[in-house]
């Protein structure tokens, strides 16, 4: 995206993620939320299909995160954005998510991902067909 349009995008979207007033403003006049909010920004910029945000609010304070985590849920309604949310917070997860993946212990691995992959190979392999949970 050019420098330009994504300008123009982000003057668009900015009234849903910043006060007035700090349009201009460097990180070091953010608050912690504030900045957050400008990342969130800088990831919607680029209209991908799929947003990845990967403990967005893990560095947040108490209060700011409660504030941060009712924040994401109207925005991600109001623009349709299919975000995937990786998180260790389980009110989190529970708050802002239509479907929860639960990753096994160290090391993480999804439950039945081995074996599903083993069938994936085997059938590309030809030795069997694919059946996936």
């Amino acid at each position: 995206m050019r420098k330009n349009e994504a300008r123009a995008r982000a003057d668009a979207l900015f009234a849903g993620f910043g006060p007035d007033g700090f349009h201009k403003a460097y990180p070091a006049q953010l608050g912690g939320g504030m900045r957050q909010l400008a990342a969130l920004l800088r990831t919607v910029v680029p209209e991908r299909p799929v947003l990845l945000l990967d403990e967005p609010f893990g560095a947040l304070d108490s209060l700011t995160r409660t504030e941060m985590q009712l924040w994401p849920a109207g925005m991600w309604q109001r623009h349709r954005w299919t975000v995937v949310l990786v998180t260790h917070d389980i009110r989190e997860a529970v708050l802002l998510s239509d479907t929860v993946h639960v990753l096994s212990p160290r090391p993480a691995t999804a439950p039945g991902f081995a074996a599903t992959e083993r069938r994936i190979l085997d059938s590309l392999r030809g030795t069997t067909a694919v059946t996936t949970p």
